[in-house]
C-alpha cells in the first residue's frame, strides 16, 4: 500500500521517499522515541539541519515549526533537541 510523503507529497512504497529522502514512518512525539532515537542521534550527528533550523527560526519561526509538526522534517533539526542544545551551550558560555 503506497503512502504519501509528508514532505513532498510524492507516492512512497518503501521506507524512504525516493524524491526527497525523508523517512516514511513519521511517528507522533513521545518521550521514549525522543530519548532513544532523536536525542542520541542528533547530538552525535550535527549536520546541515542544525544551521538550516537556526536560519528558519530567525527568519520565519511559526512557519518552520508548523512545517516540522506537519511532518516536513527532512531539512529540520529536531526542535526539542535544538532547544536543549542551545540551553546547554548558553550555560557553558
Amino acid at each position: 500500500m503506497a503512502k504519501q510523503c509528508l514532505n513532498c507529497n510524492q507516492s512512497v512504497d518503501s521506507n524512504f521517499c525516493p524524491h526527497c529522502g525523508q523517512n516514511a514512518a513519521i511517528q507522533r512525539f513521545s518521550l521514549k522515541q525522543f530519548i532513544l532515537n532523536d536525542l542520541v542521534n542528533s547530538l552525535l550527528n550535527i549536520d546541515k539541519g542544525f544551521f538550516y533550523t537556526i536560519k528558519e527560526l530567525m527568519s520565519r519561526p511559526g512557519h518552520s515549526i508548523r512545517e516540522y509538526i506537519e511532518g516536513k522534517r527532512v531539512n529540520h533539526f529536531n526542535y526539542l533537541t535544538f532547544v536543549i542544545l542551545i540551553i546547554t551551550i548558553g550555560h557553558i558560555v
